[in-house]
């Protein structure tokens, strides 16, 4: 399968070349630093060091890095590891390197990789599913709260129910979906999304309806993808209460991460909808996005925060206009100098990517309901 990889080596990505023992990591070992960074309270993390670590810190690290902006750094890191004998590592990587081409308009790319993530996935016993059906409250009030740190989201990088990460349950399921029941929920939660993109609803919404979430990350992204199923039926209203489950799903996990992205959907999904209280909430749940994504330099979540807050119909002056569109021109020119050759050229080409942004004056060209919010 021609998944577009290049060989492209981690002495081409600027790299620092120092040893593990100045990042920090190196006393307690590196993949419990990782799993907060990744999963936890602490996605702004300086990772680099954890890129000489095994395939499953690079994983992580990747995994950090590509939220942070830093597309090139991940890519150099995800490709060898998809071309790994490890079939978990492998599957996961193709579907983390899918989902960052996917941020950038690159569906037709991202579904190559995410038929191979699946396809790699290694097979895993029935049993012990955390079914979505039950798990869509109509109120979470705690979402609209906009604190210094997401409630939820604890100092020490556990969850909320005080278990360290990257630990299995009872069941022996990995809390954070690293298994193989979480490669498998990826690859089709990210073929639903590369269909969404393609204006296959029928086919997204089937891809959507085989996933079974283990794990808190999995049921995040499962909202995640329900809601833009909505959102590209031209049903706002029914994509925010999967939106609002995502983001009290990943509060619970304290996954600052997840939670902006899921607030960037829910903001998203009110100011779709339209109507004046659910514009309002949006717009007040995407300006308190934008801050902390801004103060975290998670810049992959910056410019489509501040970009849909754009193209909301909020009334506002001049000046605030003119920051907001700045916040997401310097948030996306970040992303794609940090990118890869082949994701500067997706996102060229991408009707997804509001590119216009970049040349100032000009309007934005891109359509707020449009397929770049899945992970």
């Amino acid at each position: 399968m021609d998944s577009g990889f290049v060989d492209s080596g981690l002495a081409d990505s600027g790299f620092a070349d120092s040893g593990l023992a100045d990042s920090g990591f190196a006393d307690n070992g590196l993949v419990e630093p990782l799993r907060a960074a990744a999963f936890g309270d602490r996605p702004g993390a300086d990772v680099w060091h954890a890129t000489a670590g095994d395939p499953e810190e690079r994983w992580l690290a990747a995994v950090v890095l590509g939220g942070q902006g830093h597309y090139a750094a991940a890519s150099a890191l995800l490709h060898p590891l998809v071309r790994s004998g490890d079939r978990l590592i492998a599957s996961l990587a193709a579907s983390t390197l899918a989902s960052h081409r996917r941020q950038l308009g690159g569906h037709a790319a991202a579904r190559k990789l995410d038929a191979l993530a699946l396809a790699t996935a290694p097979a895993h016993d029935e049993g012990g599913v955390d079914r979505l059906p039950g798990d869509r409250p109509n109120r979470w009030p705690a979402v609209d709260r906009c604190a210094d740190v997401p409630p939820g989201a604890d100092r020490d990088g556990m969850g909320r129910d005080g278990v360290d990460r990257g630990r299995a349950d009872r069941d022996g399921v990995d809390r954070d979906g690293v298994d193989a029941a979480g490669a498998r929920a990826d690859a089709l939660l990210g073929l639903a999304a590369d269909a969404l993109g393609a204006g296959r609803l029928v086919e997204a919404r089937r891809l959507h309806a085989r996933v079974e979430a283990r794990s808190w990350r999995t049921a995040v992204r499962a909202h995640w993808v329900a809601a833009e199923i909505e959102l590209a039926s031209g049903h706002a209203e029914r994509a925010v209460a999967p939106a609002e489950a995502a983001a009290a799903r990943a509060e619970a996990a304290g996954a600052l991460r997840h939670i902006l992205k899921s607030r960037l959907v829910l903001g998203t999904a009110l100011v779709v909808w339209g109507t004046p209280e659910s514009v309002e909430r949006g717009a007040r749940l995407l300006h308190c996005d934008l801050n902390h994504t801004d103060r975290h330099e998670l810049f992959s979540l910056s410019w489509p925060t501040a970009f849909v807050l754009l193209t909301s119909p909020i009334v506002r002056n001049p000046a605030e206009i003119e920051s907001i569109r700045k916040s997401a021109a310097n948030a996306l020119s970040c992303v794609l100098r940090r990118a890869d050759p082949i994701s500067r050229r997706i996102a060229a080409h991408s009707p997804w990517i509001p590119t216009a942004l970049l040349r100032s004056g000009e309007p934005p060209n891109a359509d707020p309901e449009t397929n770049f919010l899945t992970d």
